[in-house]
């Protein structure tokens, strides 16, 4: 059997691998914008170089392979002079998903043997390919199994190689990270001992949080009770909707940090600030004042045509003030829309007795089903039934937020 000859395995050594990436992360390191390198912890800094260096060996998803067969010309050899002539035959094509970098495929690892995997490698599938003139007389089989376990081989050399780069990481961003910010510090130090006063950057940050990838909103098709003639509705991912109420609650962090900004903030100022880091790492799809089913939220996100994300922001005005906003973002709620938050916003000097005001009332509210789920001391996740289908559900988590008074 003989296919096309794309060997895997034989391209860069993994020592050169490993120099080139502790090298762009130093390089990366060092060109990081200076205004968000200083306005973040060290902690988020090494998290996000990290993560931007590390090397992921791939993993072939077997299990999901899947096997395709065409009739065309193929090349047999002819065993005594090895000169090659087309007959017709049978071409049996693998594709075996994989997860990881795909540039991997192409690095030598520090062990290896004189045979190597011949397959071709699109961006997450790995094809192989057998090519038969006469099927079944030869075990076709046995030569896939043979292909994806010499690759199994190469790939779990090529992760002990990898292990002890990743292992060292974190250490050598946090020690890149400290050098870059005392060069700074003593940078500044000269500024200031000039003592003329330092021009500001138009392009300073506004806010302490560091950028991340930005990303798009991963939803998934929510599983039907029964075979539907058009495609099922796009649900919000658990982990995304997680995501997106941290962003919303590293704001407490943006608020405790500049007091006097938040001091005389309104309820729409306060909302543009949430809006500003949804966008920052959801590409733009938080929009304001966005109008959706029986009026008008604060905060939506949507994936294509459809919502998966409402949000309320709204000041304490007392148990019947939140009570009325339960009812609101309720009846903005589509048949399709299952995710929503509250964000409540107190300016009142007890913030533990409006926490548990909020608890009372939310669990009296008629629509009320299920919890809280206390992700954290003001944090709190519930389960609603829709307003006109008591069968389906609404997630609503409460976010509470203790804003400076203007006084």
């Amino acid at each position: 059997m003989r296919g096309p000859r794309n060997y895997l395995f034989r391209g860069t050594d993994f020592s050169s691998v490993r120099e080139s990436v502790l090298r762009e992360l130093a390089e990366v390191v060092d060109s990081f914008e200076e205004g968000r390198f200083s306005a973040a912890s060290e902690d988020e800094l090494v998290k996000f170089f990290v993560a931007n260096a590390e090397l992921r060996v791939p993993v072939l998803q077997r299990a999901d392979a899947e096997v395709d067969r065409r009739e065309e010309q193929v090349d047999v050899y002819d065993q005594f002079d090895g000169t090659a002539y087309k007959v017709a035959g049978t071409v049996f094509e693998l594709s075996v998903p994989f997860e990881g970098d795909a540039s991997l495929f192409n690095v030598h690892p520090s062990s290896s043997t004189t045979v190597y995997p011949t397959s071709t490698v699109g961006d997450e599938v790995i094809v192989m390919i057998v090519t038969e003139p006469n099927p079944g007389n030869r075990p076709v089989k046995q030569a896939f199994d043979d292909e994806i376990n010499l690759i199994n081989q190469y790939l779990t050399w090529l992760r002990g190689d990898v292990a002890p780069l990743n292992a060292s990481l974190p250490n050598n961003a946090r020690t890149l990270i400290q050098q870059r910010r005392a060069k700074l510090a003593k940078a500044k130090g000269i500024v200031n001992e000039l003592g003329f006063k330092l021009k500001r950057r138009p392009d300073a940050p506004a806010t302490y949080r560091m950028p991340v990838t930005r990303r798009q909103v991963r939803a998934r098709a929510a599983p039907p009770a029964e075979p539907l003639a058009e495609p099922p509705e796009p649900v919000l991912d658990d982990a995304e909707y997680r995501n997106i109420l941290d962003i919303m609650g590293n704001m407490a962090l943006v608020m405790e940090r500049s007091p006097r900004a938040f001091a005389t903030i309104d309820e729409e100022d306060l909302r543009i600030h949430f809006l500003v880091q949804l966008n920052g790492q959801y590409e733009g799809q938080a929009t304001g004042e966005t109008f959706n089913f029986a009026g008008k939220t604060d905060i939506l996100l949507r994936e294509g045509d459809r919502n998966v994300f409402i949000a309320e922001c709204k000041y304490w005005h007392g148990p019947k003030g939140y009570f009325d906003t339960i009812d609101q973002i309720i009846s903005y709620l589509s048949w399709r829309d299952t995710k929503a938050a509250i964000v409540v916003f107190n300016r009142n000097k007890n913030f533990s007795a409006v926490l548990d005001q909020i608890r009372t009332a939310t669990v009296g509210h008629t629509l009320y089903k299920t919890g809280p789920i206390e992700e954290s001391e003001t944090r709190l996740r519930y389960v609603f039934r829709q307003k006109n289908d008591s069968a389906r559900e609404v997630t609503l988590t409460v976010l509470a937020f203790d804003v400076p008074n203007p006084s």
